[in-house]
C-alpha cells in the first residue's frame, strides 16, 4: 500500500516565505540597477553677477536641511534663500566684502557664512546676526566654494578652510577656536563624517587629510594626483568622494583609505555630492555627471554646447552690464558652465548653480528612482 504524504499548512507557509524573499530580492537587483531619471522642473536667474575679471563667476547652491528653502551665492556680496516650492526670493543677506561658503547647522537652526576677514552666525527664525568671528585666513576675498564651511552632525562644531592652507575648528557655542590643521597649500573642502569623529579636508596640494576631531590627529593622507576642489563623505561614512583639477572623481574607503575606484570627469571636478541613500553620487564641473557608486557607471549627465562666439559674446554681455547696458536676448550667451551640485535631504531634488556670463542660473531638477 503506497503512502499519501500530505501537504500541510506548515509546507505552504515555509514555501510562501521563500517565494517572498526570492522575489524581494530579484525585485531589490532590478531597481538597484535601474537608472534614475532626471526631469528639470525648474530654473531661474539667480544672481547679476556684473563685470568681474572672470568670464563665468561661479554660483554655488545648498538646501536647508529639511529641503523646503534653497541658498545660493556667488562673488557678490549677498546671500539668497528662495523657497523650493516656487522658486519665490525670501530673503536676501548682506555679508560686505564678498562669500567664500556657506552651511547650515543640522536642526536649520543656524546659518554660518564666511569671507572678507569673518565668519558670521545667523539665526534662520529671524535673520538676526549672532555671531561674528575674525577669521584671519578670510581676511582677503576669496574664490568661493560651496564646501569651505561645514558644521558638524550634531552641530557643536564648524570647521572652515581657505587660503593660508589652514582648516580651524570651531565652538559653535561661545566662538573659540579649538584647533588649526594644517595643509601646505590652500584648502577648498572640508566635510566632517556623519558620526562626527572624522573631519576630511582637500587642498591645492593635491591631498586629502584624515583628521580625528576629539584631539586634531591627522589619521591619514590621501593623494589625489592634482590639486582638490571638493570632498564629500557618503552618508554612512564609509567611502569619502574627492574632485580636482586633473578631471577625476576618486573613492576611498575611510577604514584604511584604499582607493576603491577613478571616475573619469569631462573636465575639472569644482563640486561633488553624494545622494542621501548613498546610490548615486554627483558632480559638477563643465558638465554634470549622476554616477552610481556600486560600479562607477555614469547614469545621466547634462552639458550645454560651447562655441568660440559665445564666448566673445559673453565678455562683450559682461563688459556692457557694467556701464548698464544690456544685450538684446538674440545676442545673449547660452554657454551654461556648472559649478557646483546639492541634494535635498530626501533625495528627490538635485540643485545646481550655474553661470552664463554675468548670469548666475540655478537649475532645479525632479530626481525620480
Amino acid at each position: 500500500m503506497r503512502a499519501v504524504r500530505s501537504w500541510s499548512p506548515m509546507r505552504k507557509v515555509t514555501v510562501a516565505i521563500v517565494a517572498f524573499y526570492t522575489a524581494s530580492f530579484l525585485w531589490a537587483l532590478l531597481i538597484s540597477d535601474r537608472a534614475p531619471k532626471l526631469e528639470l522642473i525648474r530654473k531661474w536667474r539667480g544672481h547679476d553677477t556684473g563685470f568681474s575679471s572672470l568670464a563665468f563667476p561661479p554660483v554655488f547652491v545648498a538646501f536647508f536641511p529639511d529641503g523646503h528653502l534653497l541658498a545660493s551665492w556667488s562673488i557678490e556680496s549677498t546671500l539668497k534663500l528662495w523657497r523650493v516650492s516656487d522658486g519665490k526670493l525670501l530673503q536676501a543677506l548682506k555679508h560686505e566684502g564678498g562669500i567664500c561658503s556657506v552651511a547650515f547647522s543640522p536642526n536649520g537652526r543656524l546659518l554660518a557664512l564666511g569671507g572678507a576677514g569673518s565668519i558670521k552666525l545667523w539665526r534662520m527664525k529671524d535673520g538676526k546676526l549672532l555671531q561674528t568671528r575674525k577669521h584671519d585666513g578670510y581676511r582677503f576675498k576669496c574664490f568661493p566654494s560651496d564646501r569651505l564651511l561645514a558644521f558638524s552632525s550634531d552641530g557643536h562644531l564648524l570647521a572652515s578652510g581657505c587660503a593660508d592652507g589652514i582648516v580651524r575648528l570651531w565652538r559653535v557655542d561661545d566662538g573659540q577656536l579649538l584647533q588649526m590643521l594644517k595643509h601646505k597649500d590652500r584648502v577648498n573642502s572640508v566635510a566632517f563624517s556623519s558620526d562626527g569623529h572624522l573631519l576630511a579636508s582637500g587642498s591645492f596640494d593635491s591631498t586629502v587629510k584624515l583628521w580625528r576631531v576629539d584631539d586634531g590627529k591627522l589619521l591619514r593622507t590621501l593623494k589625489h594626483g592634482d590639486a582638490v576642489l571638493s570632498i564629500a563623505f557618503s552618508p554612512d561614512g564609509r567611502l569619502l568622494s574627492s574632485g580636482g583639477m586633473d578631471c577625476t572623481i576618486k573613492l576611498w574607503r575611510v577604514s584604511d583609505g584604499e582607493l576603491l575606484q577613478t571616475l573619469k570627469h569631462d573636465s575639472w571636478v569644482r563640486s561633488v555630492a553624494f545622494s542621501p541613500d548613498g546610490h548615486y553620487l554627483a558632480s559638477a564641473g563643465g558638465i554634470i555627471k549622476l554616477w552610481r557608486v556600486s560600479d562607477g557607471k555614469a547614469v545621466w549627465e547634462w552639458k550645454a554646447g560651447t562655441t568660440s562666439l559665445h564666448w566673445l559674446v559673453t565678455r562683450l554681455g559682461t563688459f556692457l552690464r557694467h556701464f548698464g547696458i544690456s544685450l538684446p536676448p538674440l545676442l545673449r550667451p547660452c554657454w551654461l558652465i556648472p559649478h557646483c551640485v546639492a541634494f535635498s535631504s530626501d533625495g528627490q531634488l538635485l540643485a545646481a548653480g550655474i553661470s552664463s556670463g554675468s548670469d548666475g542660473m540655478i537649475y532645479l531638477w525632479r530626481v525620480r528612482k
